[in-house]
């Protein structure tokens, strides 16, 4: 199983259980996040940085070391300080860069 692999829980729904009745049992499905668009263009890009570390281009200019990718106030820069123990700013109307 590839490791990009994930499980994804699937109940069926038949309708509220009746009295005396047994649920349905739980099963799971199998999504494959490596065949998305999302993760093909993530891999072009990741391609491409080692391209350009390969040629040398580092040494130029700065290349980012991680990117972290998600939606607004969905918690990126509280990642970013948890793992690095950097703080970044936090006032009204900044963006984290």
């Amino acid at each position: 199983m590839n490791i990009l692999n994930n499980r994804r829980k699937r109940t069926a729904s038949i309708g509220p259980p009746t009295p005396g009745s047994v649920s349905p049992p739980d099963t799971w499905v199998d999504v494959d996040i490596s065949a998305t668009d999302y993760a093909r263009r993530r891999r072009e890009l990741m391609d491409m940085m080692a391209d350009l570390r390969s040629m040398g281009a580092d040494t130029l200019i700065d290349l980012p070391a991680v990117v972290v990718i998600g939606g607004q106030s969905a918690g990126k820069s509280s990642l970013v300080e948890a793992v690095s123990g950097i703080n970044v700013p936090r006032d009204s109307g900044t963006c984290t860069r």
